[in-house]
């Protein structure tokens, strides 16, 4: 087999044997607020599939507008729609049968939290209503799902009365398509409105299923059909926090929760009860997981934002013949960052849709990722290897094949991704590494196509570099640049002049570090009045080590006390300068050049000092004691 590697521009051909190769279909992260949007935090996002390919999104932006966007199938994104204005937090989306869209959301606007609701008839178009769904100023998480079969225009709206004064239980609401009914309760009761997230609507009957743990020691069901059934325990045993839950077209019910910042997961089918509880792993923020069914299958699709060492990178895995499956990365061409709710959606057609908070930016951020349904078609496949310019393996690094998918590298920098039969273009990209792209890329049926990537790296800026000297001593302050690629900085000292690599003088110390960091080392030992220079060579460590060789510079020169000039020895040019420094008794010595004079250690430069100076005087020549001020 033909193996094409791609390196600076240059494509040449190699032998090559297939190695392991971590699969991924997801494309690359995309921005989805409004561009406009990037200075405000947008947050608490809604998803929901669309009825003809696609999905809806709703988020909350600047803590005031509510806007709506629609993804098309094409990978458009409708402009911005604002459907409220004022402080409002925690929306939902949801599409009933017949096609209408509805958005509720916490409306702070009016005093404390009450639960508002409009609604789309047009395809998204407009939002002309808009309503007050409670009036008990603790309504806190509404929750929405379609409810009946066919075209129903029926939807359950489904909240959380937080707090003593109201009670902590659950209360619904019910659209019939032109009125909403009165509120009534659930009898289901609940010590956060965090412990009663899990909702939906089962394609199998139409009917609505939603959990809570009431005591923070199980969890409970309920199911609606017309009223609320009375509550069933269907897991004990430990705190079952933010629930999600997603049914397949066989009416079996996935059920995800954070417990302890472990996801754990488990398969319910009414009438037969629980399968055993599944450890998938680990959390990330406020249990920041989601789970949805793949219409037409009765397979589950799941989203984690792991916490992997303080950043987060949001994963996924399909439930698919009874298992889980291997676990492939959703967030693809993003750095990793603080991240919260990513959520997870799927069409008709089995397209697959992510949403999350981001703030690697600085600012929360909405964000979105896309899996398609596997190509129609004959289909073809797209492998190698991704090496850094010292030939070694890249791992995380996503290779993209325009609009068809996306892999990203495993820890053998190796990857792995179909595509349709045909020619396509092919890009290779990671933080803090110049991206390269292969056009002309031609996939055959059933046929691997080898391509390897070489990516040159972008090292990061100098550290800024101050040297102080001392007694015997040069002590080095250092601010680390504001890349984020810095991971440390070497240092080199020499007698005679600057190191001018890495390797060049003799190594004083390697110091790790983040971006905007700051760090100190003191060099001891030194002879006073021998100068000694120092080069810093930041550095950007991946599979390789990258230094940016521009180095930052200092000098000291190391001085006993009473040495002024730094010359090594204590002589009468020293004393012309003390003279100038004297200020007498209690009067502090300010000027910069007259702080080593201050020999008895406080703010003046008198007759004390005077006397230690006079003790370290050697003569012209003759190198000064290092303990003479002692």
């Amino acid at each position: 087999m033909k193996r094409l590697s791609w390196a600076g521009g240059v494509l040449v051909g190699l032998l090559w044997c297939a190695s392991p190769a971590v699969l991924a279909q997801w494309s690359n992260a995309e921005l989805f607020n409004g561009p406009s949007e990037t200075g405000l935090d947008v947050k608490t996002g809604g998803i929901a599939p669309a009825i003809g390919g696609g999905f809806h999104g709703v988020y909350v932006s600047g803590n005031n507008a509510v806007r709506y966007r629609r993804y098309s199938l094409d990978g458009t994104l409708s402009a911005p729609l604002t459907l409220f204005n004022g402080q409002a937090f925690n929306a939902k989306i949801a599409q009933t049968l017949n096609g209408d869209i509805h958005v509720v959301f916490e409306d702070w606007s009016q005093g404390p939290n009450n639960i508002r609701w409009v609604k789309s008839s047009d395809g998204g178009l407009t939002f002309p209503t808009t309503q007050l769904l409670t009036g008990i100023n603790c309504a806190k998480h509404p929750h929405i799902a379609p409810f009946g079969m066919g075209q129903s225009p029926e939807l359950i709206m489904s909240y959380y009365r937080s707090g003593t004064e109201c009670d902590e239980s659950l209360w619904s609401r019910r659209w019939n398509g032109s009125t909403w009914s009165a509120e009534v309760p659930q009898n289901a009761y609940s010590l956060s409105e965090f412990d009663c997230f899990g909702m939906a609507r089962s394609p199998l009957d139409g009917s609505i299923y939603r959990t809570f743990d009431p005591s923070k020691t199980a969890m409970l069901m309920q199911r609606y059909d017309g009223t609320w059934s009375a509550p069933s325990q269907i897991y004990s045993g430990s705190w079952a926090v933010r629930q999600h839950m997603a049914i397949n077209e066989s009416g079996q019910i996935m059920l995800l929760w954070d417990d302890t910042n472990r996801i754990k997961g488990m398969l319910y089918t009414p009438g037969i009860g629980a399968a055993p509880v599944v450890d998938l792993g680990r959390g990330g923020y406020s249990g920041a997981c989601d789970v949805c069914a793949i219409p037409g299958t009765n397979d589950f699709y799941m989203v984690v934002a792991r916490d992997i060492g303080g950043l987060f990178h949001v994963y996924g895995r399909r439930w698919t013949n009874g298992q889980w499956q291997a676990e492939e990365s959703v967030q693809v061409g993003q750095a990793d960052a603080f991240m919260v709710t990513p959520l997870v959606t799927a069409d008709a057609a089995g397209n697959i849709f992510c949403m999350w908070e981001y703030w690697g930016s600085g600012r929360p951020q909405q964000w979105y990722a896309v899996r398609p349904a596997a190509p129609s078609g004959p289909t073809g496949t797209i492998a190698g290897t991704v090496r850094d310019s010292y030939g070694q393996p890249l791992a995380g690094v996503a290779v993209v094949v325009q609009s068809h998918g996306a892999a990203l590298t495993g820890a053998n920098g190796t990857y792995s991704v179909k595509a349709p039969v045909g020619t396509c273009t092919v890009e290779a990209s990671k933080l803090h590494y110049l991206a390269q792209s292969v056009s002309g890329v031609v996939v055959t049926e059933n046929a691997t196509i080898a391509l390897d990537f070489v990516l040159p790296v972008e090292p990061p800026a100098p550290v800024a570099l101050t040297v102080t000297p001392g007694n015997q001593r040069n002590d080095l302050t250092w601010t680390a640049p504001a890349s984020g690629n810095y991971s440390g900085v070497v240092i080199r000292y020499s007698t005679t002049g600057y190191p001018t690599s890495p390797t060049d003088g003799q190594h004083l110390g390697q110091v790790a570090g983040d971006p905007e960091s700051t760090g100190t080392l003191a060099h001891l030992n030194l002879t006073n009045g021998q100068a000694v220079y120092y080069a810093a060579f930041s550095y950007f460590q991946d599979a390789s080590r990258f230094y940016n060789l521009t180095a930052a510079t200092g000098d000291g020169t190391p001085a006993g006390p009473g040495d002024l000039d730094r010359d090594g020895d204590v002589d009468q040019t020293d004393f012309g300068l003390f003279q100038l420094c004297l200020s007498g008794n209690f009067i502090p010595q300010l000027d910069a050049d007259c702080q080593r004079a201050k020999l008895d250690g406080d703010d003046d430069v008198d007759q004390d000092d005077l006397a230690i100076w006079q003790r370290c005087y050697s003569g012209p020549g003759a190198q000064s004691l290092a303990t003479c001020a002692d």
